[in-house]
């Protein structure tokens, strides 16, 4: 159901929030996983997106915001709601376009339904849209 790049991405989502000692994985961890999928990558760059750029900003995200938020014990990383919601959305959107499995660009565009996350403002700012 999840393509196996995009699979990837997402346990390097967790893996990244893990590293940080973020207690949440959050869309934000999400794009910057992202950014390493090759699909995403060219869906970014035909926007005209400097992918190093955006990595900085969000990893000046994380720098300011998250290190408020280290996790206090040793358990994994749990995903917000919103890391949730993205993912629902990408496997609705994609089944009801009739494919079969969910890749980095599907989460990529349902990211988009998560207006109030850094993540949307990101990409917004480099003049990216849904």
């Amino acid at each position: 159901m999840i393509h196996k790049d995009t699979e990837i991405s997402l346990n390097l989502a967790y893996s990244e929030a893990a590293r940080r000692e973020h207690e949440y994985v959050s869309v934000e961890h999400m794009l910057y996983a992202l950014t390493f999928e090759r699909k995403v990558q060219e869906a970014l760059f035909a926007c005209g997106v400097d992918i190093y750029d955006l990595r900085k900003d969000i990893e000046t995200h994380f720098n300011a915001f998250f290190n408020e938020t280290k996790k206090t014990q040793e358990k994994p990383p749990h995903p917000t709601v919103a890391f949730q919601r993205v993912v629902q959305r990408a496997v609705q959107h994609t089944l009801s376009s009739g494919k079969e499995l969910v890749d980095g660009v599907s989460l990529l565009i349902a990211l988009f339904g998560e207006q109030e996350s850094f993540a949307v403002y990101f990409l917004e700012k480099r003049d990216v849209s849904r």
